[in-house]
């Protein structure tokens, strides 16, 4: 392949890899025209072009996922192999393998200790326990906890037992934004260990503790840690014996205005928990009634865009109501989660008057099983949840259409400007 092939091949990778940004596709094109300036094409030495182009394709990237009979040869092969480089594997899934705490161990010191560009493990659906995964916190503390940003060890049994190392992680890890300790049967005698990591977590974004057996009291230790966390997210709380005590303190805590400082002379603050997974816990009326309210706040949490309330089904007819009709009132969630929740009639339509009303930040409801509303109410929220995502259908045409029109036209420019400089490095070279 000649240097104007090689151009072509270069111009068509960055464009594919750009598509739907025409800023970013101009960007990469300019880096295509000026590496192919500086670095005219030599037939000896085709390289020059192979190497950045499999850095572009792959991302230095080797993704690794074993299935349960021979993932340990595979792993082998993939760390140790002979032209395997533990260095370059930046993402790790060792999910559902069913490995035990000594196999765990042996996987964390025989390989996971050599990759020191890790930034994602997955090692969910396993049985590792306590050891094997404070022989696992040992190996990636030691060797690539300042790259790691993703980690799911979620059923796994690590226990209260486990939180030590989950703390001094969090500690060590300062650019982890992604954490799952889902059914890991935790309870409230480790979350003060758990919370003592949270308080240095200030990378972290998304914190799924669902599945677990937290508890009221759990629940509010978690709330006043991470209400602190300047980029958290997401929060998955569900089904965790969650009731009126834990709601109200998360309504407080995470959904309403609050002052700083325990003086209560601060500014006001509130948190930036944009997705928040309440569903399958102990929620009863009480904890509906602040839910609701606290959702009202105008100073409170302008952040929040979906909560998940389904399946609480400890919640009466007073609390359900209540609810739906406070949703007319709501500052800044535009979706929330009412399945399995025996919705009346009467709490569906104060669901559609909401998204209706333009002062209401509501625009969506998921509501699939309540087999009590009439359909007429149904019809009613179908048709009002239609109509308020019709104007942003119609928005994402036309942003479509000038977006494509604009690639066209940066395409069409970055090409002309392409081959006069292509033209003009052969004309340099050839009078060299």
């Amino acid at each position: 392949m000649n240097a104007f092939g090689n151009f072509f091949v270069c111009l068509l990778l960055f464009y594919l890899r750009s598509a739907n940004a025409p800023v970013r596709f101009a960007t990469s094109s300019i880096r295509t025209i000026l590496f192919l300036f500086f670095f005219p094409y030599d037939c000896n030495n085709q390289e020059f072009l192979l190497e950045p182009l499999t850095k572009i394709l792959t991302g230095m990237a080797v993704e690794a996922c074993y299935c349960e009979d021979d993932f340990l040869q595979q792993l082998d092969a993939a760390v140790n192999g002979d032209d395997a480089n533990p260095k370059s594997i930046t993402s790790l899934d060792l999910s559902g393998n069913r490995m035990d705490a000594q196999v765990c161990t042996d996987v964390s010191w025989k390989y996971i200790s050599l990759l020191s560009s890790l930034t994602s493990m997955d090692l969910k659906a396993n049985n590792i326990g306590p050891d094997g995964w404070s022989a696992l916190y040992q190996a990636l503390s030691s060797t690539c906890s300042g790259t790691l940003e993703e980690l799911d060890v979620s059923e796994n049994g690590i226990f209260d037992e486990g939180l030590f190392q989950v703390a001094k992680l969090l500690v060590e890890a300062k650019r982890l934004r992604s954490l799952a300790l889902v059914t890991n049967s935790l309870t409230p005698r480790g979350i003060p260990t758990l919370c003592d990591g949270l308080r240095h977590a200030h990378s972290l974004k998304s914190l799924l503790i669902d599945y677990n057996n937290l508890g009221d009291v759990g629940a509010a230790m978690i709330v006043e840690v991470v209400v602190g966390l300047p980029n958290l997210t997401r929060l998955g709380l569900s089904d965790n014996s969650i009731g009126d005590a834990g709601a109200v303190a998360i309504a407080k805590g995470l959904l309403a205005a609050r002052k700083n400082n325990k003086g209560g002379k601060g500014k006001w603050t509130a948190s930036r928990i944009e997705w928040l997974n309440l569903s399958c816990n102990a929620i009863g009326d009480a904890g509906f009634v602040a839910l609701g309210d606290a959702l009202c706040d105008v100073n409170g949490n302008a952040a929040i865009r979906n909560v998940d309330l389904s399946c609480n089904q400890k919640c009466g007819e007073s609390g359900r109501m209540h609810l739906a009709t406070s949703s007319a009132k709501w500052a800044a969630l535009t979706s929330v989660e009412l399945c399995s929740m025996n919705l009346s009639t009467g709490s569906v339509l104060a669901l559609a008057a909401a998204v209706r009303n333009p002062k209401s930040s509501l625009r969506y409801v998921e509501y699939f099983n309540n087999p009590d509303v009439a359909q007429e109410a149904e019809a009613e929220l179908a048709k009002a949840m239609d109509e308020c995502e019709k104007p942003d259908r119609d928005l994402a045409r036309r942003w479509d259409a000038e977006n494509k029109t604009a690639a066209l036209f940066v395409s069409a420019g970055i090409f002309g400007v392409g081959i006069v400089a292509f033209l003009a490095a052969r004309l340099i070279s050839s009078k060299k």
